[in-house]
C-alpha cells in the first residue's frame, strides 16, 4: 500500500511539474499603456482614441542574455491606424544596434540588437507602438515571427528560438463615440418642428384649394 502510494505521489509530482513548464513557455505578448505588467487580450476602445501598447517577450531560456530580437505585428488599417513603432532603448538597457522598421499594408516589422547582449531576469520590453481607432468593429494586433532576414530571437551562443514563443494576440472592440442626450433631444425636437411645418403647409394648401 505504501509503494502504490509513493508511485501516486511521483506521478502526480511529474505532472504537476510537467503543467509548471507548458505554462512558462516563451511569448511574445502586448500591454496597453498604462500597463500592468501582463499580457492584455482584449480591450474596448471608442472610435477616435489612440492607445499606445508596450511589447514584452516573458519566460525567456535560462541563457543570461540575448543578442537579438525581432517581431512583425499585423492589423486591419481600415480599423485602427497605425501611429508610430519604436524599438525600446533607454539608453542602459535596449536594442541600440541596428533597430530595423519594415512597414506594409496593416503590417509593421520591427528588430533590433544589442552589442554586448540584454541581460534579463525572464521578460524583455523590446518596443512600443501607438494606434489610433478609426472605425467601429472588431479587429486583432495579431504578433508574428519575423519575416526579415538573419533577425529573430537569438541567444548568446548563437541559438534561435523563434519556434519556441507562443504569440499572444490582442482582440479590440471598437465602438462608436455615444450622443449626448441633449443633442438626442435637439434632433428630436428639430424633427417634430419639420413635421408641424409640413402639417401646417398641408393644411394651408388644403385650405386654399376650398
Amino acid at each position: 500500500m505504501e509503494k502504490r502510494n509513493f508511485l501516486i505521489g511521483v506521478l502526480v509530482s511529474f505532472l504537476l511539474s510537467m503543467t509548471v513548464q507548458a505554462g512558462a513557455a516563451t511569448s511574445v505578448w502586448l500591454d496597453l499603456l498604462p500597463g500592468d505588467g501582463n499580457p492584455d487580450v482584449s480591450y474596448s476602445l471608442l472610435v477616435g482614441n489612440t492607445f499606445s501598447a508596450d511589447v514584452f517577450v516573458s519566460e525567456l531560456p535560462e541563457n543570461p542574455k540575448i543578442y537579438t530580437m525581432a517581431f512583425k505585428i499585423k492589423y486591419d488599417p481600415s480599423q485602427v491606424n497605425l501611429l508610430s513603432a519604436q524599438v525600446f532603448d533607454d539608453g542602459s538597457i535596449g536594442w541600440p544596434f541596428r533597430p530595423s522598421y519594415n512597414y506594409g499594408e496593416g503590417e509593421v516589422d520591427l528588430a533590433a540588437g544589442s552589442p554586448l547582449g540584454v541581460a534579463h531576469s525572464g521578460t524583455v520590453k523590446l518596443g512600443t507602438l501607438e494606434f489610433q481607432c478609426i472605425a467601429p468593429g472588431l479587429s486583432v494586433l495579431d504578433l508574428e515571427p519575423t519575416d526579415q532576414t538573419g533577425w529573430g530571437f537569438y541567444t548568446g551562443a548563437g541559438v534561435k528560438f523563434d519556434d519556441q514563443i507562443t504569440w499572444i494576440d490582442l482582440e479590440l472592440r471598437q465602438t462608436p463615440v455615444p450622443v449626448p442626450a441633449s443633442l438626442l433631444l435637439l434632433g428630436f425636437g428639430l424633427v417634430g418642428v419639420v413635421c408641424v411645418a409640413r402639417k401646417q403647409s398641408g393644411t394651408s394648401q388644403n385650405s386654399s384649394r376650398i
